[in-house]
C-alpha cells in the first residue's frame, strides 16, 4: 500500500509525505527537505549532549525511534520502521528510548528552574 500527501504551511513552501507499507515494514519519505536540515540528520546526536534547541530534540527522537534513516538525493528523508510485531522487543526498545528521553528532559527542566519534585 502506498499513499502520498502534499502539505503546505501558510507562507512557506510545500513538501510531500509518502508512506509505503507491506504490513511488515513501513517507509515514510519526506521531500523536498532543505539541505541544511538533511545535513543535521547526518550528524551524531547523543541524549547527553542535547542543547535546548527543539530542532535537536526532534532530530534525536526521529533518529532514535526509526529503525533506519536514509537521506537520498540530498533532499529526501526516508524513515523505515519494522512493524511486523510491534508488541515484541522492538516496541519495548522504542518505549524505553522514549521514556529515557522524557526522563532526561524533565530532569533538565527541573535543574534549570531549581525546582523540587
Amino acid at each position: 500500500m502506498k499513499c502520498s500527501l502534499l502539505l503546505k504551511e501558510q507562507d512557506s513552501e510545500s513538501f510531500n509525505v509518502e508512506y509505503e507499507t507491506d504490513y511488515q515494514n513501513l517507509t515514510i519519505s519526506i521531500y523536498p527537505v532543505d539541505k541544511q536540515i538533511t545535513a543535521r540528520f547526518k550528524l551524531r546526536v547523543d541524549i547527553d549532549s542535547l542543547q535546548d534547541l527543539e530542532e535537536e530534540k526532534g532530530i534525536f527522537l526521529i533518529k532514535s525511534l526509526a529503525d533506519e534513516l536514509m537521506i537520498t538525493d540530498e533532499n529526501t528523508i526516508c524513515l523505515n520502521f519494522d512493524i511486523s510485531a510491534l508488541h515484541n522487543k522492538i516496541y519495548q526498545e522504542r518505549a524505553a528510548l522514549l521514556s529515557n528521553y522524557f526522563n532526561v528532559n524533565q530532569q533538565q527542566k527541573i535543574s534549570k528552574n531549581n525546582d523540587q519534585l
